[in-house]
């Protein structure tokens, strides 16, 4: 038997009245429904009587409001599950849109630049000049013939007088090619190789900068440890938004990066994934950059191939690329870089964090380094790279944005951050570890971003909310009323990865008190969102 069509529903036979108000109560069902409004749901149904032209379907929903199967689709992948929200999303999107159009079109239309009407005066007195030049050739051809020679003579004047011509055009281009090679050598002097696109000139580490930044990593004495070098930003294929570490050592940086990453990932829909965690890479490491350096002309990006058999001779000789005028510039720059950073046995992890370092200073980070400033909870560290070869936590919490410090380097930048919802001043997240004592250490419990890094003992591990309903759950909390939620956890080091996640539920008593014999539930309560909760671990096996 065939399947029954949503044509083919009762309601398209109702006047227009009746059937708005079946689809008013059929969205307020759905609504309920999904949001776990049971009480309110049964109430409503007591009121309003299902009958045989109830809609009950969502397919029929979708197709009296016009709602395609892909804007669902998409907009699922955001976290907006009933057709309702649907709808209220895709009107302030039309109303953002319309606004947009409207300031666009009351712009005031940009003055013609004054090279442009220089040129246009140029093309425009191009025929005069063309006949110049015509008139020119013929006066030269005619000065030719009178000077032909017809016998020895006259060979000999034409031979005198052409040549003090030529001689004297010779000394007037002598002395402007010296001069000209004269700027070339200077040029030379300052870049061995072509001028970069979106800033200056190429450039490489040299000697004196790569054994400093040796020791400030490892030590003067120290070897780089190799998992540092083969390893690229490449994604996972179990989940879109997870980073591969298929080595341990560099755990700080990729959590870093990862962190944010996960922040960026669900803000919106998309339809490739590839390319869409591309733009979340870029984005991450941008924010990144421009929070250890806010001046766009002192942010370095680094970008090459580095053996292992020769760390320091590679890296005095990689290419780097400095001196932009804007953080638009840097991020043009890095899409040029970001499919070699993404090579999965690559050196983009590293040359990612070369460039995090020089962005901020060797001298900077030497004396960060020292006073152990950035750091407040281990002891003072020598290297930002461990003796087992992992990194320190000065280091991760050198790459992460502090959340007093202001990352718009400039107005596209400000607004790109906006778009995504992060604020003028940047994206942030959280950060957990153990202090000395072995008591829990927050560091920005509230971020921008519901995101968090937590580590323990070398390993760390990304929490985050894929949905940021961190006000509902900040209301409930208040109230004294109970909310569940998904937080997830990912750990890009460890080999058997998924889409892996705990529900807390807010003002809730933990049935399940060994909770608190593992430290990343110890870190979970300890973010101030939610300091009283129950989890449930989902039959997922904490990682620490």
């Amino acid at each position: 038997m065939p399947a029954k069509k949503a044509t083919d529903a009762p309601v398209y036979n109702l006047p227009h009245e009746r059937q708005v108000e079946l689809l008013s109560e059929a969205l307020l069902r759905e609504y309920m429904h999904k949001r776990k409004f049971t009480d309110t749901l049964r109430t409503f149904d007591e009121e309003n009587p299902r009958g045989p032209d109830t809609i009950s379907s969502r397919a029929l929903m979708s197709d009296l409001m016009t709602l395609k199967s892909e804007t669902q689709k998409d907009m699922k992948a955001d976290g907006i599950e009933t057709i309702m929200e649907m709808l209220c999303c895709l009107r302030v999107q039309r109303r953002l849109e319309v606004e947009d159009l409207k300031r666009r079109a009351a712009a005031e239309v940009p003055p013609t630049p004054e090279k442009l009407k220089k040129k246009k005066s140029k093309n425009h007195d191009g025929g005069k000049g063309s006949k110049r030049k015509k008139e020119k050739k013929r006066v030269f051809a005619k000065e030719f013939e009178e000077d032909s020679p017809s016998d020895k003579d006259s060979v000999s004047k034409y031979g005198e007088k052409h040549t003090k011509r030529r001689s004297s055009e010779g000394r007037s281009d002598n002395s402007s090619s010296d001069e000209g090679s004269s700027g070339d050598e200077s040029t030379s002097e300052q870049s061995s190789t072509s001028v970069g696109k979106g800033g200056g000139p190429k450039s490489q580490i040299g000697k004196k900068t790569a054994r400093a930044l040796l020791e400030v990593l490892c030590g003067a004495a120290g070897a780089l440890p190799v998992s540092f070098l083969g390893q690229g930003f490449a994604f996972d294929g179990d989940v879109d938004y997870g980073l591969i570490q298929r080595k341990k050592g560099p755990d700080g940086v990729v959590s870093v990066v990862q962190a944010f990453v996960c922040a960026f990932f669900f803000k919106g829909p998309f339809m490739d994934v590839r390319r869409h965690q591309k733009q979340c890479l870029i984005r991450s490491i941008m924010t990144v950059l421009s929070s250890v350096q806010s001046q766009a002309r002192l942010i370095c990006l680094v970008d090459g191939p580095i053996s292992a058999d020769s760390v320091e001779t590679d890296l005095a000789s990689i290419n780097t690329r400095r001196d932009f005028a804007t953080m638009q510039d840097v991020e043009n720059a890095l899409h040029d870089f970001i499919d070699s950073w993404m090579q999965p046995n690559g050196s983009g992890v590293f040359c990612f964090l070369l460039s995090a370092l020089l962005s901020h200073g060797v001298k900077a980070v030497t004396s960060a380094l020292a006073s152990n400033t950035t750091s407040s909870a281990v002891a003072a560290e020598q290297h930002l790279i461990t003796a087992d070869g992992r990194c320190s936590v000065v280091l991760t919490e050198l790459l992460m944005p502090k959340e007093s410090a202001s990352t718009a380097g400039d107005d596209d930048f400000v607004l790109g951050n906006l778009a995504l919802g992060m604020g003028a001043a940047g994206a942030t997240c959280g950060f957990v570890t153990r202090n000395p004592d072995g008591n829990v250490t927050m560091t920005n419990g509230n971020p921008r971003c519901p995101v968090w890094i937590v580590h323990h003992e070398g390993r760390y591990v990304v929490l985050f909310l894929k949905r940021d309903n961190r006000r509902q759950l900040e209301q409930r909390r208040t109230t004294g009323a109970t909310m569940s939620t998904d937080v997830f956890f990912y750990e890009p080091s460890v080999s058997d990865r998924g889409d892996t996640f705990v529900t807390i539920t807010v003002n809730s008593e933990d049935e399940n008190s060994s909770s608190d014999n593992f430290f990343l539930g110890r870190a979970i309560r300890s973010i101030p969102l939610w300091p009283s909760c129950a989890i449930h671990w989902n039959g997922a096996e904490p990682p620490f």
